[in-house]
């Protein structure tokens, strides 16, 4: 093998792993993103965000589906799945292979008329936890 040969093959295993090493990178800013929410316990200040932000807003996955970070690893995607439209709300997990947040198995999909119902009870909801919170 020339001299030459080596540094091209070396060069190419240096642009592999440095390649390797931004995704890993990207990963982690994801992850960053999704736990900054986290940081926040406020159930409010989640809401009073979602309710300034139009849906064109909602950045997408990588399927194309519009999503919002609700914290502690949890996101609401909004989807088509056999032609039904699902408001999902799932856990996320860290795949300890390639680094990637993947949905996990804790999670509900709902359907748009359960999402509206949770919709028209929502005050009715939220004064029930407030009782709750209050009888304690």
């Amino acid at each position: 093998m020339s001299e030459d040969d080596s540094r091209s093959s070396v060069s190419s295993v240096e642009s592999e792993q440095q390649q390797k090493q931004k995704e890993k990178r990207s990963n982690k800013n994801k992850k960053r993103k999704l736990e900054k929410n986290d940081s926040s316990n406020s159930p409010n200040k989640n809401v009073e965000s979602e309710n300034q932000s139009s849906v064109e807003s909602l950045p997408k996955n990588d399927d194309a589906e519009s999503y919002c970070d609700i914290g502690q690893n949890r996101r609401v995607t909004i989807r088509q799945w056999k032609k039904i439209l699902q408001i999902d709300i799932r856990e996320f997990y860290e795949d300890s292979k390639s680094g990637e947040l993947k949905p996990g198995k804790k999670g509900i999909a709902l359907s748009k008329e359960q999402w509206n119902s949770i919709k028209q009870n929502f005050s009715r909801i939220d004064k029930a936890i407030e009782q709750m919170e209050n009888s304690k």
